[in-house]
């Protein structure tokens, strides 16, 4: 046994320490080494058999469990916390930061209040949670609730078996499913929704033997979102700036169409001129639900930095509703 007894010069606590069992050892004020082979090092800080706890009120109080820092418990065999007020309390489960808790076998709770609550699971950042089996939830404020599932980045949310939610305020609730990039939505299982539209970048300079892996792109579509038929009015879809889009063709479906008397005329454009890509044409056919149109003799080839679908004379119908899809480049101005 070896008792180091350290005079507190604040007389805070006195000089308490405690040593239950040989090869314990206890340095400082108030500590409890109270299993074989437990170590505490600091102020009122707790170990058990084979544990140690370093640092100011800790507790370690399982079989090779280890807390450090300030406030720190690690309740189960060879788990671990450290840092203020992490809680470890499961086999083999670590927390580190500020106020994480690991809650279940082999999980994982790193940076500021975090929660891995299932088995295998982890959670990493600020105010992520993980609470299903093999889950990831890393970056801000993510959240995954089913096995397997991950998500990444600010406010992802990951609610079904097998699914993925990477960057900015995405979710996903079908199995399999994935949604990355700005507030992306999966909820067809085995599907994938990418947004914000992938651009083409501008030219940085490169030397020309990198253009096959600089310059590359898809083609893009941006939609309007659902439009009654039946009334006229302009739907504009603003470009963000320093950039432009070359469309090649329109698609108009119909999401809704109920006892269609009278098809309607349309037009499409820009914020400056409605009619400047194809001016005031009727439909045809598209009477029912899931029907469409498409028009490739669109007037110009310019890129545009707004798109407008216009009602120029509404349908006649019970109910005609539906969308444009604008397809062709966006590239980045140089």
């Amino acid at each position: 046994m070896i008792y180091v007894n350290n005079p507190s010069p604040d007389k805070i606590g006195g000089n308490n320490n405690t040593e239950s069992f040989n090869n314990s050892l206890a340095v400082g004020n108030n500590n409890q080494s109270t299993g074989q082979f437990a170590s505490t090092f600091g102020y009122n800080n707790k170990a058990f058999t084979k544990a140690s706890a370093f640092g100011y009120k800790n507790t370690a109080s399982a079989t090779n469990s280890s807390a450090f820092g300030y406030s720190n418990i690690a309740s189960a065999n060879r788990s671990s916390a450290f840092g203020y007020l992490n809680t470890s309390s499961a086999y083999r489960s670590s927390a580190f930061g500020y106020r994480n808790t690991a809650s279940a076998n082999y999980s994982l709770a790193f940076g500021y209040s975090n929660i891995a609550s299932a088995n295998r699971s982890s959670a990493v950042g600020y105010l992520n949670t993980a609470s299903a089996g093999y889950s990831s939830a890393i970056g801000y404020l993510n959240a995954v609730s089913e096995v397997r599932s991950s998500a990444f980045g600010y406010i992802n949310t990951a609610s079904a078996i097998k699914s993925s939610a990477f960057g900015y305020h995405n979710t996903v609730s079908a199995s399999c499913s994935s949604a990355f990039g700005y507030k992306s939505i999966g909820r067809i299982a085995k599907t994938t929704n990418i947004c914000g539209p992938q651009i083409i970048r501008k030219d940085d300079a490169e030397d020309s033997a990198t253009n096959f892996e600089s310059f590359c792109g898809v083609e893009t579509i941006l939609g309007t979102n659902e439009i009654n038929l039946k009334i006229t009015g302009v739907n504009t879809i603003t470009l963000p700036s320093a950039c432009q889009f070359y469309p090649d063709r329109v698609d108009l479906i119909m999401t809704s169409g109920i006892a269609v008397n009278a098809e309607g005329a349309i037009a499409f454009g820009n914020s400056t001129n409605i009619r400047y890509l194809l001016n005031d044409i009727k439909t045809s056919n598209l009477t029912g639900t899931f029907e469409r149109n498409v028009f490739s003799n669109l007037i110009s080839g310019n890129g545009q930095t707004s798109l407008t679908f216009t009602v120029i004379t509404g349908y006649t119908a019970g109910a005609a509703s539906g969308r444009a899809f604008f397809r062709g480049l966006l590239i980045e101005n140089e």
